[in-house]
């Protein structure tokens, strides 16, 4: 009978032990209130869109990026929000498809921009899901790695330039 409770007292104590550890799990996950603070001054446009892929939330950032009222914005088809060819192929490699997530590279004016597709699960509100578009400007990264490859180029030129050996 001893063994009997203590294998009870050992067993239930399990149960508590795993039901605090899946406590301290949920409660490290649960960002919703940061999540939305962090999108939200986040310098990449973020576009979250639901099963019909029209625009359901949206960041200052992506705001700014397109000419038009916010107003405007909500629940308009992300193929007609964002006038970039490359939207429309990301996210259909994401939906139609069923990749968790694609990139592809496009232009907005004369933007470079990296445009990134992703699942989002299932909500109460998105029962089906939906998508998040995250579009970064890398213009300035594509600007500094030509000035790098130029940089190179003028010192190989130099190098072969000169009748000596150089370390």
């Amino acid at each position: 009978q001893v063994k009997a409770l203590i294998r009870a007292v050992f067993f239930d104590l399990t149960f508590v032990i795993d039901d605090y550890m899946d406590a301290r799990a949920e409660a490290l996950l649960r960002a919703d209130g940061y999540a939305n603070e962090l999108i939200s001054g986040l310098s990449s446009a973020v576009a979250v869109l639901d099963q019909e892929q029209r625009v359901v939330s949206a960041n200052p950032a992506l705001v700014e990026m397109l000419p038009g009222a916010a107003a405007l914005l909500y629940r308009m088809p992300i193929r007609t929000a964002i006038p970039i060819p490359e939207v429309a192929a990301v996210i259909d490699r994401v939906s139609a498809q069923g990749q968790p997530r694609a990139v592809a590279n496009g232009q907005l004016g004369a933007r470079k921009l990296r445009l990134t597709a992703m699942r989002l699960a299932a909500r109460p509100d998105m029962p089906q899901g939906g998508l998040a578009l995250v579009i970064d400007d890398i213009s300035e990264l594509l600007r500094l790695s030509h000035d790098a490859s130029d940089t190179d180029q003028h010192l190989a030129q130099l190098v072969q330039s000169v009748d000596a050996v150089l370390w």
